[in-house]
């Protein structure tokens, strides 16, 4: 069986910006039982207090703090972080 594969849920307000919710969700799934077109979540999420934090996993940064959140949009909510994500490796001159 071949076949493209099926999207999940990528539209997240904070309330769902949830550790145990996330870091392991799939943002695609195999199409027709194929786990190798399969996609995790490429962010880590997590929580310092009420501080919503997140990262690319695997990335040397720490992580960042969103400080503004569930910004309607057409396309889904925005929400503002406060530094850049940077991926694994990536250097600024």
């Amino acid at each position: 069986a071949y076949g493209i594969a099926l999207s999940n849920n990528t539209v997240f307000y904070s309330n769902d910006l949830d550790p145990a919710l996330l870091n392991d969700y799939y943002v695609n799934i195999g199409g027709n039982s194929q786990v190798q077109y399969a996609y995790k979540m490429p962010l880590a999420f997590s929580k310092n207090g009420n501080q919503i934090q997140m990262k690319i996993k695997e990335a040397e940064q720490a992580p960042i703090n969103i400080i503004e959140t569930d910004i309607n949009t057409v396309n889904g909510p925005i929400h503002v972080v406060d530094n850049l994500l940077l991926p694994k490796g990536f250097k600024l001159k």
